[in-house]
């Protein structure tokens, strides 16, 4: 069984064609994507207590999918 992988991807929002280039092994390249990842200090309680009573605050990381042409987030993934 062959599985057949999309060629390109279309932004949703400009209508712009993501190409997507398989000559890697096991990953597929693109430069009209951007990743970025951030990161977010988060606590279960407010940020005021826990700086307050030294509460150990916290992070998360989620990655974000840009699209070049419009920068619209099209998609959030956790790393």
């Amino acid at each position: 069984m062959r599985i057949k992988y999309p060629e390109n991807l279309y932004c949703p929002h400009c209508k712009s064609t993501i190409k997507l280039d398989y000559s890697e092994k096991y990953s597929a390249r693109t430069d009209d994507l951007l990743s970025m990842i951030i990161e977010i200090p988060h606590s279960h309680s407010s940020a005021k207590d826990a700086r307050e009573n030294k509460q150990n605050i916290g992070d998360s990381r989620p990655g974000l999918l840009i699209c070049q042409s419009c920068q619209t987030i099209l998609g959030v993934y956790i790393s």
